[in-house]
């Protein structure tokens, strides 16, 4: 399930009782105004909870990282509450968790023998990271950074901050283009829709 935005106490029991998934998609909701997904009483509830972006479409990014920033402020703003979520069951919603929301927790999610290499990596040498007394902290609120390489399945697609594997100038034309048709389409649709 996505976004999530309005459950009611009995349906988050629900979702716990049926092992559900929940993917909260913090700047989406918050670009489109649909409401505030009540991603502690969930997580309270046992109910696995992973981060999505949505698409670029509803909030101007596919940074999946990004989305834990905005998760916690959401939380923080909601809860009223600074240490309503710590920085590592952020950071778990960003990879088991959606691994397990997908079925695919026994291959992917974790750094672990037997799964997949599918890693992003920093340097903690770059200024967002400094001082870097917690790097998962860092990971979470620093806006300004991006993986060197990557590495998907075992194989380098990313290396020194360029795709191993494609034409990025071609890529990029390719996306605008097809945001542009996603985005006209979704004028259309938004204009049919009554504002009360």
């Amino acid at each position: 399930m996505a976004h999530a935005v309005h459950l009611t106490p009995s349906e988050i029991e629900y979702l716990a009782e049926a092992h559900a998934h929940v993917v909260h998609c913090p700047r989406s909701n918050s670009y489109v105004g649909v409401g505030v997904c009540p991603v502690k009483d969930l997580l309270d509830s046992g109910v696995n909870v992973a981060l999505g972006s949505d698409a670029a479409i509803n909030n101007n990014s596919n940074e999946v990282r990004g989305e834990a920033h905005a998760a916690y402020d959401k939380m923080v703003d909601k809860y009223q509450k600074s240490d309503v979520v710590d920085y590592l069951t952020l950071f778990r919603m960003l990879t088991i968790n959606g691994a397990r929301t997908m079925g695919l927790e026994n291959g992917i999610g974790i750094i672990e023998p037997g799964k997949q290499a599918d890693l992003a990596l920093w340097s903690k040498n770059d200024f967002p990271f400094i001082p870097g007394f917690n790097h998962i902290a860092d990971l979470i609120f620093t806006d300004s950074c991006r993986a060197h390489t990557v590495f998907v399945n075992g194989e380098r697609v990313l290396q020194d901050y360029l795709s191993t594997r494609i034409d990025e100038l071609e890529l990029k034309k390719r996306a605008r283009d097809i945001s542009n048709k996603y985005y006209t389409a979704f004028q259309q649709l938004r204009s049919q829709i009554p504002l009360e």
